[in-house]
This record gives C-alpha cells, sequence and structure tokens, in this order.
C-alpha cells in the first residue's frame, strides 16, 4: 500500500465525502427528531403496526417497533443506511481503477515505480477509510443524538450495527473495484455492483416471506450484516468474519486481474 495514492483519492473527493457525512447527520437528526412522537404515542403505534400484513412485517424486520432499537431498526438499518453505505462503496470502488481509464491517467499511474498491486490496495484502503469515516459521523450522530431524545439504545449494539453496515458497503464496493480491474469499464462495473446490491437487498428482503429463498440468507450479505438484528443483540461475530473475508477475497482478485491487464506504453 502506498500512502501517497491513499491520501491523493482522499483529498480529491473530499467534497463528496463532506457531503455524505453531513447526509448521515442530517437523516440521523431528522428520524431521532420524531422518535419522541413514536414514544409518546407506543401503544398506538405497536397497535397500528401489528394491523401491518405480516408479509411487510416480516419484510423489514418490524420487531418492538416502539422502542429505540426496534425503531431505529426499521427506520435507519433496515434499508435506508445500508443502501447509502453502498451507493458511496460502489461510486468509489467502480472509480479505483476503471475511472483512471476512463480518463486516460491509467497508463501515466501504472507506469509510475509502485507496484499494480499497491496501487490497487491504496485505492481499496482510500475506500475503507472513507466507509469507516461515514459510519463513525452516523454513530456519532447518533450517540450525540441520545443526549437530546430519550431513548434507549447500548452503545456496543449501535457500534456493532454502525460496523457491520459499512461492512456491508464494503462488500460491494470490493465488488465494484475488481469489475473495475477486471473490465476496465467503470459504468459496467458501477452497473453490476449496484444491480447485485439491489439482487442482495430484494432475496433478503423477501426471503422470509418465499421459502426457498430462506436457504440463500446464510450466503447473502445483508444477512450478515443485519440478518442478526445488531441493535437488539449485538455483535454477530460469524457475520462479521465473512462480511470481511468476502471483502479480502474480492480485494485478492482485483490484484489479480489489474496484475493481468495490458495497458499498453
Amino acid at each position: 500500500m502506498h500512502i501517497a495514492i491513499v491520501l491523493e483519492s482522499l483529498r480529491s473527493h473530499w467534497r463528496s465525502v463532506s457531503a455524505w457525512c453531513i447526509g448521515m447527520l442530517a437523516i440521523s437528526a431528522m428520524l431521532l427528531a420524531m422518535y419522541p412522537s413514536v414514544q409518546d404515542s407506543a401503544a398506538d403505534m405497536d397497535q397500528f403496526i401489528a394491523q401491518f400484513p405480516d408479509a411487510l412485517r416480516a419484510m423489514f424486520r418490524m420487531t418492538d417497533y416502539s422502542s429505540g432499537p426496534g425503531y431505529l431498526s426499521t427506520e435507519m438499518f433496515s434499508a435506508m443506511a445500508p443502501l447509502m453505505f453502498i451507493a458511496i462503496a460502489t461510486a468509489w470502488g467502480s472509480s479505483a481503477t476503471a475511472g483512471e481509464e476512463d480518463k486516460g491517467t491509467a497508463d501515466l499511474l501504472f507506469s509510475l515505480p509502485i507496484s499494480r498491486t499497491s496501487v490497487v490496495l491504496s485505492k481499496a484502503a482510500a475506500m475503507l477509510a472513507v466507509l469507516a469515516v461515514v459510519g463513525a459521523v452516523l454513530f456519532a450522530g447518533i450517540y450525540a443524538g441520545t443526549a437530546f431524545v430519550s431513548i434507549e439504545l447500548q452503545l456496543s449494539n449501535l457500534l456493532a450495527v454502525c460496523v457491520a453496515t459499512a461492512m456491508l458497503g464494503a462488500v460491494f464496493g470490493a465488488v465494484a473495484l475488481f469489475l473495475g480491474a477486471l473490465f476496465g469499464r467503470r459504468s459496467l462495473a458501477l452497473g453490476i455492483s449496484v444491480a447485485l446490491a439491489i439482487a442482495s437487498y430484494l432475496l433478503f428482503s423477501l426471503a422470509p416471506l418465499v421459502g426457498w429463498l430462506g436457504n440463500l440468507l446464510p450466503y447473502n450479505p445483508f444477512e450478515w450484516a443485519t440478518g442478526s438484528q445488531p441493535l437488539f443483540n449485538g455483535w454477530d461475530g460469524p457475520g462479521i468474519a465473512w462480511l470481511a473475508l468476502t471483502v479480502m477475497g474480492l480485494l485478492g482478485g482485483a490484484v489479480v486481474a489489474i496484475r493481468r491487464r495490458d495497458f499498453g506504453s
């Protein structure tokens, strides 16, 4: 890994990173501001949710909606936060090397006295650093909000779900990076990785409703990240391990793919 490449990648995208952080804070503040009204009408809200179709409650894993963990699990971590992290990661991953080819700077980058392996790992490190920063902002925003809103959360569980959600984004970011290294086309890498993320989310959501889809859950990154409901149950060691191993495997594939590419002279 080459620190100069990592820093340059972060420096050139600091505006977009700042925008994502502000967006995370704004969404967190909005959801926390709405929670007191949910809490004040907890009995009515639980009765209202109970009237939802079983299919809808199963799709969004609605559990004890009026509680702090139940509310945030449904409103923030069932779809909104995971999809935001995936959007960040796939944008970064697809532009890591394929973006250089689109701009016509790949020949120059890979002619530098730096190994291709180092370039790929440096680009990946920048992506992971951004996800870590946005994840930390999300954690800090919700934690700070608990000082103003009466919401019961275990901080270790909040940290667990923020880490797992950021790592979920890293999986699909690594998919985009691998495809970009393999094909050299940013649009293709971005399109396929986003499509895979949407398909994974739909399979995860529909699994409680379709019996045979439940057999695929152990292989679904969404299940690894949020299937154990970290806000209620804390850290899911096997799920975190599968997320990490998948990211490492895809980055290894990206290194192999980029080393076999011919960028000309």
